[in-house]
C-alpha cells in the first residue's frame, strides 16, 4: 500500500496535464507576440522575451527559445 501511494500519477493523467501546458502556452505566445507587436519600454520587452522563452521550451521549439532567451538577456542589460 506504502509503494503505491508513492506512485507517480497515471500516464494518462500526466498526458492530459501535458497538452494543457501546450495549450495554455501556444494562448500565451499569442498574447506575448501581441505585447510584444506594440513596442513597450526595453525593461518590460525583456520580460516579455523571457516568458516567450518559457513558452517556446513548453512547445519544445529549441531554437525560438534560445533566440527569445539571448534577446531577454540582450534587454536585461539594458535596465
Amino acid at each position: 500500500q506504502e509503494a503505491e501511494a508513492k506512485l507517480p500519477r497515471s500516464v494518462e493523467g500526466g498526458r492530459k496535464v501535458q497538452l494543457e501546458q501546450r495549450e495554455n502556452a501556444e494562448v500565451a505566445l499569442k498574447f506575448i507576440e501581441d505585447a510584444l507587436a506594440v513596442s513597450p519600454p526595453a525593461v518590460y520587452r525583456a520580460e516579455l522575451f523571457a516568458n516567450l522563452c518559457k513558452c517556446h521550451v513548453t512547445l519544445k521549439a529549441a531554437e525560438s527559445a534560445l533566440e527569445a532567451c539571448a534577446e531577454h538577456k540582450r534587454l536585461d542589460g539594458e535596465g
